[in-house]
């Protein structure tokens, strides 16, 4: 089953906190350390981490779960608030106290792709900011920039895992335009996703994050207990005190779910 697309006002509302008060901090470092304005500097400072902090943010509906908010959120935001402002405010505050260098430009062409990565930073906390799963009775629901997608147990035809490595060329790179810091930043990112691929009957594919949902595992134990067919690393991952009889056709799928 599909649906429409509620999320697109949660994206913008996500990515306009991200912009606004990165702006906000680039603006502030720029008076701070290049016209020595320091009571500006504070004040962008301020109203930067006010527009991030008091922005509505998206609410989880009952039941469903979803990331810790500390380390897949609010830590990669700083990360991103960090490097973008010290990598895009740079040039411009070497322009201010150095005018022969006619503007800031061309030290973009050494600090733009580093700076830019909070962009990417920022990709991955949004998404961890708006993800959430849902498993109530013999249905799935699943929000991500894509929508809120409801799939029934019965559309499913398997389910298996995933392991996909990080890019080899991301490390290199960081560490190029970076240095220590790309170094470090590389370090940090250089580990493999996992995901859980659920396989539908019509041929498309939803992947859901392994790292993303603190309680995945009991997905999978109510896909199990569903009578919907696991890969074999899936069912060796469940332990056999969890293993209990399919439900008959046609009886509820209420007590699907293990206690909690």
């Amino acid at each position: 089953m599909g649906g429409s697309n509620p999320q697109v006002r949660v994206v913008l509302i996500e990515v306009v906190r991200r912009a606004v008060a990165l702006v906000l901090f680039i603006t502030a470092a720029v008076a701070g350390f290049g016209y020595g304005h320091a009571l500006l500097a504070l004040g962008g400072v301020a109203v930067g981490g006010a527009v991030y902090i008091f922005m509505p943010r998206p609410v989880v509906p009952k039941g469903a779960v979803h990331h810790e908010r500390m380390p897949s959120t609010y830590m990669p935001d700083l990360l991103g608030f960090m490097l973008g402002t010290l990598f895009l405010a740079l040039p411009l505050i070497v322009a201010v106290h150095d005018p022969w260098l006619d503007g800031p430009w061309s030290l973009y062409l050494l600090t733009g792709l580093p700076g830019l990565f909070s962009l990417l930073i920022f990709y991955i906390s949004i998404r961890h900011q708006i993800m959430w799963l849902k498993v109530a009775g013999r249905e799935i629901t699943f929000a991500d920039f894509g929508g809120i997608t409801e799939i029934g147990f019965d559309a499913i035809t398997r389910v298996r895992a995933e392991v996909k490595p990080p890019p080899r060329w991301l490390k290199p790179l960081l560490v190029l335009f970076g240095g220590w810091r790309g170094l470090g930043i590389g370090l940090v990112t250089d580990r493999a996703s996992h995901n859980l691929v659920i396989e539908r009957r019509d041929g498309s594919n939803l992947r859901l994050p392994v790292d993303a949902f603190p309680d995945l595992r009991k997905l999978i134990l109510a896909l199990h207990r569903g009578g919907v067919r696991l890969d074999n690393e899936l069912e060796h991952a469940i332990a056999p005190r969890h293993r209990r009889r399919k439900p008959a056709h046609g009886e509820s799928g209420d007590d699907l779910h293990p206690a909690t």
